[in-house]
């Protein structure tokens, strides 16, 4: 009962830890999006509707990977690849994430 209650412990800090870093994600990716339609020098008059089309993508696939990361890891804790699949999951987010670190140093 202990390592029950202690792997789904694990497995919500986990996901936790994975819906922080998919929210920042999501943040830095609007915020390269935004400095790309910068850079290329769109029509000014539609950087807003821009800036809030692409704020509404990113939440609403935020949201999806933090539903779809709660489903992995409480899977994971109940067949023991916990670790496994939060190793996969975080190297995806960090993965994204540094696409577009890498968009916003090449743009700015």
């Amino acid at each position: 009962m202990i390592n029950r209650v202690g792997q789904v412990v694990l497995a919500y800090l986990a996901w936790i830890i994975s819906s922080v870093l998919a929210f920042y994600v999501a943040f830095k990716t609007w915020e390269a999006v935004m400095a790309v339609y910068v850079a290329l020098r769109l029509n000014p008059w539609s950087y807003t509707a821009v800036s809030n089309f692409t704020i509404v993508i990113l939440v609403i696939v935020g949201l999806s990977v933090v539903v779809y990361l709660e489903h992995l890891y409480s899977q994971g804790a109940t067949d023991g690849r916990l670790w496994r699949r939060f190793a996969v999951g975080t190297l995806m987010e960090a993965a994204i994430g540094a696409v577009a670190l890498a968009v916003l140093a090449f743009v700015r």
